[in-house]
């Protein structure tokens, strides 16, 4: 699937490790909810990122059919005003593409959105990371990754919620939380729509992030660090 033009996003231009690391998402706000579509909304276009997976810009993109929900310029044209590596298909290409799969969803390798780790994510194949259970979220997890950042926003003991996940049972990432209140995310209001850091798994409700300021830096105690933008 091709989306036409997003919101355009003007950003620097990607060191040559981040462009290799298609994988990993780059910094962005993002609106999710609990699985649920707009009614209002395009319900297809709702599934797939509205940016670039290498370059975090808008335009036209080539959207993955698999489970990661991910999109990506399919050539350098799309992606001239970010200077975007893209996955370097010609016009040609693209247009006899009929479903199109990224690396990661056609070997069944995924990212822990947590700790960054690529893993098998075949259920058949003894899976090490997990999708969320949200229908509109590609992030996927390892058990022990997930479990300890959802411990004290779900009631199960961390062992057993490890063990849970670990066995296929369904999960909410903690992206659908928001880091100070612990609350999901509302569209119908104004204050409970969600900016979502696309680094590592943390939510603010706009009530929630701090006022006065335009941009909101985190630290996670990695080497990556979290960029939260205040939503218009």
């Amino acid at each position: 699937m091709v989306l036409e033009d997003k919101d355009m996003l003007k950003i620097k231009k990607l060191s040559d490790e981040e462009v290799k690391d298609l994988a990993r998402p780059g910094f962005i706000i993002d609106d999710i909810d609990n699985g649920m579509i707009d009614e209002d909304s395009d319900g297809e276009d709702e599934l797939f990122d509205s940016v670039c997976a290498i370059c975090d810009n808008g335009g036209q993109l080539l959207c993955c059919d698999g489970k990661c929900m991910r999109s990506f310029h399919a050539n350098e044209e799309d992606g001239e005003e970010s200077t975007c590596a893209s996955l370097g298909f010609s016009r040609k290409e693209v247009d006899e593409i009929q479903n199109f799969y990224c690396k990661n969803c056609e070997y069944n390798q995924h990212q822990c959105f947590a700790c960054g780790t690529l893993g098998c994510s075949d259920k058949f194949s003894g899976a090490e990371v997990f999708k969320c259970a949200s229908a509109i979220c590609g992030f996927f997890y390892h058990p022990h990754c997930v479990a300890k950042l959802l411990h004290g926003v779900v009631e199960d003991d961390l062992k057993e919620l490890e063990r849970k996940i670990a066995e296929g049972g369904p999960f909410t990432c903690p992206t659908h939380y928001c880091c100070e209140c612990k609350e999901m995310e509302d569209k119908k209001k104004h204050d409970f729509h969600f900016a979502v850091c696309r680094r590592c798994p943390k939510s603010y409700h706009r009530k929630c992030l701090p006022r006065g300021i335009h941009c909101l830096v985190i630290f996670c105690g990695k080497t990556t660090s979290c960029a939260f933008f205040t939503l218009s």
